[in-house]
């Protein structure tokens, strides 16, 4: 994987040169490719039993499943928030189509009842909208077929250079198959309710229509705004002319809200994963961690603190162990640690002395369905020891392409009797005066430059924080790309409406205009009804919002880790802003188009 995302390098050399760089005389690592991956356990015997008659030392195994691979976790998640927000758009396309497909029929009232008039059965009418219906679904096929190729094409350059990777892009038959299905199937579903309804009027009804529905201002909602007196009379007119369509303010709405129902989704998944991001790296108060080329003395700690920025720093021991032939990471804390604030979900923190108890990380009791009080067996390097669970803390691995299921906590003593070792730490927990990056990264060049006898490794706090952020950002980038997408689908829904309702009432804007209406009456009018559209569309957004944030949320945390799900006031005002803001950009053209309307010419529309 790059660097630019794990935030580790990679260097490639000789066997010699490593050797040497190491003073070590042989290898110390042996790699297997296995002919046959369902016998790998008769395999892993065999290169056992040829270790053990050698005499030659060994750690346990690891096996790497090849259908899962370094970031396989953070690939997933992506592919999935985009499957949902892909299924959003293909909703919202169909409303827009609705929508479209209600404009173009209620401006060919007159035309149904002339066809009908002329004999044209019900049947042959809706046919015709139909045949247009499907023209916009192979045009807008096509396009997007040729923009999914094209964007698909950069998202797997971007993936393989991540990945540090060279892949093709090959165009996939089944994906262009279902691309076309979904394509002119979405357009045909939502043509064929307002081609349904708008064709069932009659020959009558047809030819009498002016735009106004039979009984409009005897409602209670337009008897409910009639009363509403201290508004602007234009406003008030705004409003109620909203319910002189209702099946078209409705798919407008819909529209509208579902625009706003993803940009929350989007806005709460992004604010979900930070939150957690930021609650894992709050439990450990270290400002950075120091490992040196062999295990260390624990009273080392005394040697770092000896530097005048250094606080404080704890032993700590680190190892890959294993639980219910899970991979785990085992670490020893003391007891009474100051640099890690555990986060308890349930239990406690073993004690001062307590060799026997460990504490485990939230995602591995959910794996494994561990509870307080139960016993575990910790596998490390072919040592077993069962101890007893006295606390569940939630700490996730969040290390990008990590197959570690989870972590488990104990003292150092008990991590180091488990793997044979003296009273030795594999690194320090330092805490330093400022928690400022240029505070942290002097002290380490530093006590690098000191201990460079001991070929110390160093990693400040606010870097790792950094690695564990870059894979959000990039599943940020693709929330924000379809949140653009979807407001402009919004945008555009809005136009339709507000562009046939201006259309309609031609011959009222002539009347308005000829009792001394101004421009500004007339934009305001049009204005008041595109936000009077995005306030709705955003009330009703508000739940849709929350239930498939909720959605992509327990989607992520299936896929990377447990992370609670964040719905702040913020997003909130945040997703009225961008549901105003959408209206007034699709209100702004229907409104001044009807502004620049002369009188005389809208007075002898027909």
């Amino acid at each position: 994987l790059s660097a630019a995302l794990t935030n580790v390098p990679v260097a490639y050399a000789s066997a010699r040169t490593v050797r040497r760089m190491m003073d070590a005389t042989g290898y110390n690592q042996l790699l297997v490719r296995f002919r046959d991956f369902e016998a790998r356990e008769e395999t892993l015997r065999a290169i056992e039993r040829l270790f053990d008659r050698r005499g030659l030392p060994r750690s346990a195994p690891r096996v790497r499943d090849p259908r899962s691979f370094p970031g396989k976790r953070e690939l997933d998640a992506l592919m999935g928030v985009m499957f949902l927000f892909s299924g959003l758009g293909l909703l919202l396309s169909g409303f827009l189509v609705a929508n479209t497909l209600s404009s173009i029929v209620a401006e060919q009232v007159g035309e149904i009842g002339v066809l009908k008039a002329l004999g044209g059965t019900r049947r042959q009418v809706l046919a015709t909208y139909l045949v247009a219906a499907a023209l916009y679904g192979v045009g807008g096929t096509a396009v997007g077929l040729v923009l999914g190729t094209a964007v698909g094409a950069q998202l797997l350059a971007r993936i393989a250079r991540l990945g540090g990777l060279e892949a093709g892009f090959h165009a996939s038959p089944p994906a262009l198959a279902l691309g076309i299905v979904v394509g002119l199937g979405v357009t045909l579903l939502g043509g064929l309710p307002p081609a349904w309804i708008g064709t069932a009027i009659s020959v009558r009804e047809a030819l009498g229509s002016h735009g106004i529905v039979v009984g409009y201002g005897r409602g209670r909602v337009e008897r409910a705004l009639a009363r509403l007196r201290r508004l602007p009379p234009l406003t008030r007119m705004a409003l109620r002319n909203l319910l002189r369509r209702v099946g078209r303010t409705g798919v407008t709405l819909g529209v509208v809200s579902l625009a706003t129902a993803g940009l929350l989704a989007a806005a709460s998944t992004r604010a979900s994963v930070d939150g957690a991001i930021a609650q894992v790296f709050a439990t450990y108060d270290a400002d950075a961690w120091i490992w040196f080329g062999q295990p260390m003395s624990r009273h080392f700690a005394a040697a770092l603190e000896a530097d005048p920025d250094v606080t404080r720093a704890e032993p700590w021991v680190l190892a890959d162990a294993w639980v219910a032939h899970r991979r785990v990471r085992l670490w020893g804390l003391p007891a009474d640690t100051r640099l890690y604030r555990p986060n308890l979900a349930a239990g406690r923190w073993y004690r001062p002395g307590e060799h026997d108890a460990v504490v485990v990380s939230a995602d591995l009791a959910r794996a494994r369905r561990i509870e307080v009080g139960q016993t575990v067996e910790v596998d490390v390097e072919k040592r077993t020891r069962a101890f007893r669970v006295v606390g569940i803390a939630v700490d996730n691995s969040i290390i990008l392409g990590s197959q570690v299921v989870g972590k488990v906590f104990m003292t150092p003593r008990a991590a180091n009797t488990l793997r044979n070792r003296g009273d030795t730490a594999d690194l320090f927990a330092v805490k330093t005066r400022s928690a400022a990056p240029e505070v942290v990264a002097a002290t380490l060049a530093r006590l690098e430059r000191r201990f460079s006898r001991l070929r110390p490794v160093t990693e400040a706090a606010y870097e790792d924080l950094r690695a564990a952020q870059r894979p959000a950002r990039l599943l940020s980038l693709a929330l924000w790309g379809m949140v653009v997408l979807i407001a402009g689908i919004g945008v555009i829904g809005v136009v339709n409406t507000l562009t046939l309702n201006v259309t309609e009432r031609r011959r009222e804007i002539g009347v308005l205009r000829a009792i001394g209406a101004a421009d500004v009456h007339l934009v305001e009018t049009f204005l008041a009804e595109g936000l009077a559209l995005g306030a709705l569309g955003w009330l009703i957004g508000l739940g849709a919002g929350w239930v498939i944030g909720r959605a992509f949320v327990a989607v992520l945390s299936r896929t990377l880790f447990p992370m609670a799900f964040v719905f702040s006031p913020l997003l909130v005002l945040a997703s009225l802003a961008f549901a105003l803001g959408l209206a007034t950009v699709g209100s702004l053209g229907p409104a001044l188009g009807a502004a620049r309307l002369p009188a005389q010419e809208a007075l002898r529309y027909e």
